[in-house]
């Protein structure tokens, strides 16, 4: 997947998100002073380009969100949603929407993902850095899920939560669709 995007927009392009779910891998691309949108369905691997907008908030500049194309390790997703799946203790874990971006809106620059998930009954957060270790959820317990909790054999077509960032004075909001399992992107 990332093959066909660095050929569609070159191997030197900076990204300011990543957002992957089990429909689709969405890249928001910096594109002057603004962004465009390219996302990967995963049904049919079809690479669309989508109209996006950002908003950037407090002192912060598109600068400050941008990393390289580079930075994206596919390999971190495995390692980190292994150990969000230990860790949370739920027999039940779902991923819902994984993002990489700046922390900016916690006071660092630093690139991070952002696990969104279920399970337990409880919607869960962990965070991890850019190559997926370090790993940790950010709230005790998590809140409580309108789901009720089920084994992994168990089948379901109930919906995730919407996935949600905190956002603090210095913040970046593209537009995305929510949805449920992600996929690694290849």
């Amino acid at each position: 997947m990332l093959s066909r995007f660095r050929d569609e927009v070159g191997a030197s392009a900076e990204l300011t998100r990543l957002l992957v779910n089990d429909v689709r891998t969405q890249l928001i691309v910096r594109r002057g002073d603004g962004v465009e949108a390219y996302s990967v369905r995963s049904d049919s691997g079809e690479l669309v380009r989508e109209d996006a907008t950002i908003t950037i908030s407090g002192g912060a500049t598109l600068d400050d969100f941008a990393y390289p194309l580079a930075a994206v390790k596919p390999a971190a997703i495995d390692r980190m949603l292994g150990t969000a799946g230990r860790r949370s203790g739920a027999a039940d874990f779902e991923p819902g929407v994984l993002t990489l971006e700046r922390a900016i809106p916690f006071g660092s620059r630093r690139l991070e993902w952002t696990i969104n998930a279920e399970g337990g009954g409880r919607y869960l957060l962990f965070r991890a850095n850019s190559e997926g270790a370090g790993c940790a959820t950010r709230a005790a317990k998590g809140c409580r899920s309108r789901r009720r909790p089920r084994t992994r054999s168990a089948s379901t077509s109930a919906s995730p939560p919407p996935a949600t960032t905190p956002r603090r004075s210095s913040a970046a909001s593209t537009s995305s669709e929510r949805t449920r399992r992600p996929t690694r992107p290849r």
